[in-house]
């Protein structure tokens, strides 16, 4: 029952990670993007499989090809969310730009945070190879982070309600 047992636990650290996700969205006022709960969906049906198949032939070549799917399902969701995110961002920071006549100095930290938000998408979009969940964990990192960043960022600048929160 390891691989079960392992399976779960990915799962589980799926749901925390969606629900940090989903508070971040909400925070943004960006709704939620129903591919990560397709994704939850499918990866549970696979679980299903996968635990009838393993009660039955624990080394069958069903079990592995149930496996890869979760973690494909897992990884997906995940990163669609991710992208999600950052798509929203990157929208509101160029529409802040591109609107608001202000100096240079006082854009340049945009103009960075805006360049952070494209260089990670561009990591996450041209990441290749196993879909595993931990292999994303260290972009929700870095995105989190990057989100208190713009937060922090915009605040001091007094754009928070128009970048962050959308209005």
């Amino acid at each position: 029952m390891d691989t079960i047992d392992n399976v779960a636990a990915e799962i589980d650290k799926y749901v925390d990670y969606v629900a940090a996700l989903q508070i971040v969205a909400k925070e943004i006022n960006a709704g939620m993007t129903v591919s990560p709960l397709h994704h939850f969906k499918d990866a549970l049906w696979h679980y299903t499989q996968l635990y009838e198949i393993h009660k039955k032939d624990k080394n069958s070549v069903a079990v592995y090809y149930h496996v890869t799917s979760i973690d494909e399902h897992l990884y997906c969701g995940l990163r669609n969310i991710c992208l999600y995110i950052i798509h929203v961002l990157k929208f509101r920071i160029r529409r802040y730009l591109t609107h608001n006549p202000s100096s240079y100095k006082r854009k340049f930290r945009l103009r960075c945070l805006l360049y952070d938000y494209k260089m990670l998408e561009i990591k996450i979009k041209n990441d290749s190879g196993p879909f595993v969940v931990k292999k994303i964990e260290h972009y929700i990192v870095v995105l989190k982070s990057l989100y208190i960043r713009t937060f922090d960022i915009c605040r001091s600048m007094g754009t928070e309600r128009t970048i962050v929160r959308g209005a």
